[in-house]
């Protein structure tokens, strides 16, 4: 979250510095898809998982191909979307993949669930930080002061929301 913040807020300023000005018009794009991606890995990753516990690997099986064919489709949109084609391809892969993943091992009795009400809280979060950003950079204030603001205000309701939930998960980390 606190990444799409940053870059929707000031993506082409970053860039721009980070890259000594060598990336700057479509790196915003293509960095907001590989965070995409990330999420959806991650999803992926948490499936897998479960697909291991249960051990009914052949569920990937057709779900892995439909990835791999996500590569295809990056290659067929490179033409409209540049470099950014790869990861919006891999995203649809992925999106397509995890839920074919997840709609088998439902039929088999084994639930995968979202906490629906965590990830809208969390986009709302993200909205209101981005919007507050937008709103400091359109008085004028310099694109790092407003970027500083907003992922402030992001990280500090970010923690009010779900620290208790991050102290709870590290400490079962530690847990004898």
């Amino acid at each position: 979250g606190g990444g799409v913040v940053c870059m929707l807020v000031a993506g082409p300023n970053l860039m721009h510095v980070i890259s000594a000005g060598k990336y700057v018009d479509d790196a915003t794009f293509i960095f907001l898809a590989l965070l995409t991606v990330l999420l959806l890995e991650t999803n992926r990753l948490q499936l897998e998982l479960l697909v291991q516990t249960v051990e009914r690997y052949e569920i990937l099986i057709f779900s892995n191909v439909v990835l791999a064919a996500s590569v295809g489709l990056g290659i067929l949109l490179v033409g409209w979307l540049g470099a950014a084609a790869f990861p919006m391809g891999n995203a649809l892969g992925l999106v397509v993949a995890n839920q074919m993943v997840n709609s088998r091992l439902g039929r088999l009795g084994y639930f995968y669930a979202h906490d629906w009400g965590v990830i809208l809280r969390l986009a709302v979060l993200i909205a209101v930080s981005v919007g507050v950003g937008i709103a400091l950079l359109s008085t004028g204030i310099m694109w790092y002061i407003a970027l500083a603001l907003s992922m402030l205000m992001y990280c500090g309701v970010a923690w009010l929301l779900y620290g208790g939930r991050i102290r709870n998960f590290i400490s079962s980390l530690s847990a004898g």
